[in-house]
Parts: C-alpha cells; sequence; structure tokens
C-alpha cells in the first residue's frame, strides 16, 4: 500500500486535510475567499458532511466538479449534505497506527499555547455523607477535567467552599454541641435536628440569626467558622469523593474573599456610574437589579452594606475569569436564577461570556427526590456498600480480591450516573447496573473488556498488521474501525457540549461491536490471525483511554 509515506507525513488530521485540499481547487475556482465548514457525518458509514449552504450551486454539480481519488474518498450527495466516506482500508491503516503508537494516551494531542481551564464543582455543604443526588454534581466535573486534560488543555480543579451563611452556622452549632460525634454516621442526624430546632424554636432562631449578621459584617471570630466548616467538608465529602476517584488541585471559600477584601471592590463597583442603569435601591441603602429573573428580585446589597451570596460569587468569578480562559461551573438545575444574574452582571461590568454553567438534574429515588433534612436519601457510601455486597454474591468462585471489588464497585456507580444526559433527571434502578448482556447496564463495558482479553491471554503474542486484507474487512471490522476512529471527535464533543454520556455512549456501542466480533467472526487459529488481534489490541487500547477519562477501572478477568 502507498499511503505509508503520506499517512506518516501528514500526521492524525490526514482526512481533514486531504478533504480540505480537494475542496480548495473548487473553492479558488467557483467560491474565492469562502470557507468550508466540515462536520462529523450523522449519516451510517459515512465520516463527513458539508452542508448545501456552503456552495452557491447544487451539491450534485459540486461532486462532479471535485477532483480526488476514488481509492480514497466516496463523496455522495445526501441532501441537505455531500458526505464523505474514508474507505476502509486507508481508514483501519490511519486508526490502527495511530492507537498501536500511543496506546492508551492516544489521542496524543499538542498545543502551543494550551488553553487555562479552571472546572468548579461539587461545593457541597457537609451537613451528612455526600449522597447520590449531590455526587453527580461531582462525576460530571471530574469527567469534564479528565477531558480537558486528555485533550492537553491547562486545567485546574477547584472546590467553592460555601462557609458563609446559615447553613454554615447550623453545621459549626451541631459540631459545637457534640464534637465527638461519629461525622461519617451520626452528624446528618445532629444537623436535621438543629435544623429542626431552627425551624420551629423562636429564641433559637434569633440567635441563630444574630450569628449569621455577624458573620455578615465580617467579625474576628470567623475563622472559627471556616476551620469547622472546612474540617468537616475534609472527614465528609472529601475523603469520600477520594474513594471514587475524584480530586481537587485547590480550595476557595466566601469567608477567603471577605478576607481578601474583594467585596468591598465590588461594593464600590455597584456605585460606579456605569453600573447605575442596571439598579434600583430604597433609603436604607437596599440595592437590586431593576431587571426580574423568572420573577424574581434579585438583590445584591442589604440595607446597611451587608453583602449577600451572589455579591461574594461574583467576586470569586472575577478573580477566576482573571486566572483562565474558560470557567466551567457544575450546576443543579435549582441555581439557574442565581447564575442568570451572576452572568448578566458579569457581562455588565465587561467580562465576555467564558464562565460556562453546566447544569445537571438529580438523581432521585423511585419514591421522590432526596432531602438530607427529611433523612430521605441514600448516601453514596450507601451505594457504594450495596453495589460490593452485590458483587461478592455474584463471585461465586471466589476469584475477586477485596480491592478489585472496591474498584469495580465504583467504577460501576461511576458508569451508571454518568451515563445519563445531565439534564435528565436519573430514578436510580439498583439491579439494572449487573446485566453482562445488556449494552446499558454498568457490568457491559467490564464484562467485554475481560472478554477481549481472554483472546489476547489465547495469543499473547501479537506482531500488529496495520494493512488489512479484504478477508479481514468484513463488516463487523470495518463497523469497529468506523467506531474507533470517532473517538477524537466524540470527546471534543463532550467538552464542546459539556456531556459526559456522549463519551459513556460511544464506550456502549464499542463495546457492541467488539461482542458482535466475539461472537461471529473466528479470531484464534485463523489465516488473517494477527490482523485481527492487531483490531483487537487497539480496541482495548482504546478502552484504556476512556478508562482514564471517565475514572473506571477495568480487569483482564472478571
Amino acid at each position: 500500500m502507498e499511503t505509508e509515506a503520506a499517512l506518516t507525513a501528514t500526521g492524525p488530521v490526514i482526512f481533514e486535510t486531504l478533504i480540505d485540499r480537494i475542496f480548495e481547487t473548487y473553492v479558488s475556482t467557483y467560491q474565492p475567499g469562502h470557507n468550508i465548514d466540515l462536520r462529523p457525518s450523522k449519516i451510517p458509514n459515512y465520516d463527513y458532511a458539508i452542508h448545501s449552504s456552503m456552495f452557491d450551486r447544487p451539491l450534485e454539480e459540486v461532486r462532479t466538479k471535485l477532483i480526488y481519488d476514488p481509492s480514497w474518498f466516496t463523496i455522495d450527495v445526501l441532501d441537505p449534505y455531500l458526505n464523505i466516506r474514508v474507505e476502509s482500508g486507508i481508514l483501519a491503516y490511519q486508526v490502527l497506527t495511530g492507537i498501536h503508537r500511543d496506546r492508551s494516551n492516544y489521542p496524543v494531542c499538542s498545543r502551543k499555547d494550551p488553553e487555562q481551564i479552571i472546572v468548579e464543582h461539587t461545593s457541597a455543604n457537609p451537613t451528612g455523607r455526600l449522597h447520590i443526588g449531590r455526587s453527580r454534581n461531582s462525576f460530571i466535573g471530574d469527567t469534564l477535567a479528565r477531558v480537558y486534560r486528555k485533550l492537553n488543555y491547562q486545567t485546574t480543579v477547584e472546590y467553592y467552599i460555601n462557609d458563609l451563611g446559615k447553613q454554615a452556622v447550623l453545621a459549626h452549632e451541631a459540631y459545637l454541641r457534640d464534637p465527638t460525634v461519629n461525622l461519617l454516621e451520626d452528624f446528618s442526624k445532629h444537623y436535621a435536628a438543629i435544623n429542626q430546632e431552627y425551624q420551629t424554636d423562636q429564641s433559637f432562631r434569633l440567635l441563630i440569626d444574630q450569628q449569621l449578621e455577624t458573620m455578615e459584617t465580617y467579625g474576628p471570630h470567623l475563622r472559627g467558622y471556616q476551620q469547622t466548616f472546612r474540617h468537616l467538608i475534609d472527614v465528609m465529602i472529601i475523603s469520600e469523593l477520594r474513594t471514587f476517584r475524584v480530586c481537587f488541585d485547590q480550595f476557595e471559600s466566601e469567608l477567603d474573599v471577605v478576607y481578601r477584601d474583594q467585596t468591598n471592590q465590588v461594593q464600590r463597583l455597584l456605585d460606579t456610574p456605569e453600573f447605575q442603569p442596571l439598579l434600583e435601591r430604597d433609603p436604607g441603602g437596599y440595592i437590586a437589579l431593576k431587571e426580574k429573573i423568572h420573577g424574581r428580585s434579585i438583590v445584591l446589597r442589604k440595607t446597611g452594606g451587608a453583602s449577600l451570596y451572589l455579591t461574594r460569587d461574583l467576586v470569586y468569578n472575577i478573580d477566576r475569569l482573571g486566572r483562565a480562559t474558560e470557567c466551567v461551573t457544575i450546576l443543579g438545575e435549582d441555581t439557574k436564577t442565581h447564575n442568570e444574574a451572576l452572568r448578566m452582571i458579569l457581562c455588565s461590568l465587561g467580562y465576555p461570556h467564558s464562565n460556562t454553567p453546566v447544569y445537571y438534574n438529580f438523581v432521585i429515588l423511585a419514591e421522590g427526590k432526596m432531602s438530607t433534612r427529611r433523612q430521605n436519601v441514600v448516601t453514596l457510601h450507601d451505594l457504594y456498600v450495596r453495589v460490593i455486597e452485590k458483587l461478592r454474591t455474584l463471585d461465586r468462585t471466589a476469584h475477586l480480591n477485596e480491592q478489585m471489588i472496591s474498584s469495580l464497585a465504583v467504577s460501576f456507580i461511576r458508569l451508571a450516573i454518568l451515563s445519563k444526559s445531565n439534564t435528565r433527571t436519573v430514578v436510580f434502578e439498583f439491579d439494572r447496573i449487573f446485566n453482562p448482556s445488556a449494552p446499558e447496564s454498568s457490568f457491559y463495558p467490564f464484562y467485554t473488556y475481560a472478554r477481549m482479553m481472554s483472546i489476547i491471554r489465547r495469543q499473547p503474542l501479537i506482531v500488529p498488521v496495520f494493512e488489512l486484507s479484504k478477508q479481514t474487512l468484513t463488516p463487523i471490522v470495518r463497523q469497529l474501525v468506523r467506531q474507533m476512529y470517532r473517538y477524537r471527535s466524540v470527546l471534543e464533543e463532550v467538552l464542546q457540549t459539556k456531556q459526559p454520556n456522549r463519551l459513556t455512549n460511544f464506550l456502549e456501542q464499542l463495546c457492541v461491536h467488539l461482542n458482535q466480533l466475539y461472537d461471529q467472526q473466528r479470531i484464534i487459529g485463523t489465516s488473517n490471525e494477527q490482523e485481527l488481534l492487531t483490531v483487537v489490541t487497539a480496541a482495548l487500547h482504546l478502552m484504556d483511554s476512556i478508562e482514564n477519562c471517565l475514572g473506571l477501572e477495568f480487569f483482564s478477568e472478571i
């Protein structure tokens, strides 16, 4: 095959480059100065598509005027697109050489000036163990950060601690009443009791409200609140998330904003002439946005000058936008009003829309939404214990050790929660995790990986063959290779849409193709054995790369 030198010389974007060259001639002749928008095709068995709006004449006329090598490309008109298919042998050579070269690091991306990305997620209050609804925030944020890093963006993961406000005072009070309490087992009950007392006991409510006023005037005792709150977060949230392979690079807090005196800077901004047209105020100093958001008035400063959460959040975001090209924040659907106000203010202050919110719906029980206050929750730890117990009952031969069982439990839970679109509410169905033959189950990719590894164990000596024969390029292999080729574009889709389930869907389809290969095509002992093993090994390397992006751990035997 005469493609090797050309493929090596052009690198991993060879097909996009060659297609650009094909259209350069057309554009220079018929539409000088025009740019062609090349996109992934949505038509099965095609790789790229160009919309008819890109051209000044009918698509069939465009197709007949293109100059290209039909042994490399097929170009067909499927209105309203010109669809382009890279021929299977050429595509296979490109995919297999790239994956075998980079292995689990595939795709290796180089950027001259990597963008600075900050991903902020979790920011849960330490009122008890993290429940599975809130953990969705952590898994989405962690996965997006992993994909950013995979594509070579300079990425920092932050946890913003909301340690000013009623939740901080109540948590501090609950802890002071019994500092010996087992935080993981019993603190949620103490917090619920304190919250109930706040709702029903007027004298206690007055005491807490007085403490809140003291906090908002930034008294010197606030460091005690901060230390207690951070201790509770470390024990109940950070250590739990570390078990689930979620880590943070740095922490920022509302109190830190206060101690740096940055809120006063924002207060001064609110008093500038440029900002006045957006505001309304009363004689006592109450300041709010004139424009209501979802019918709600958005207050920026209380009477007397005390700041609010929105004011402090504004400071934090101004600081972040000074440190990064894009700031990605994972937020529950219930925070939309707050965040829309924040974005409107930032825009008015001259900051670009580089503060990207990612909204998600909660994971709920079959009987409805969970609440820490009502003690109606399934914690992440509860779920982890149940999955471990189920794995032990399935492991009848005692093949799995405790470390493997723990790792599988973490992986199954992450995958189950990540596999739904962010905006869809997930009704957690425990039994759906464990069906190895159902592509949508968490078990399926682990079963698939172990199945493929069983082939490699039977023939560990593999000499990669990248030029696949017609005997090897069966419809099953062609589908598998085309699926592997889509991997990089899927990673880019994840970052563009901020939807990790695009990657879980890709993994599911990859596993479907691999199981079809396993079930329908003999591999070991055939005349094209090494070619097929090259394909299988490439798919396993790709799964290793996906494993890192999704925070999973596959095993060669389960």
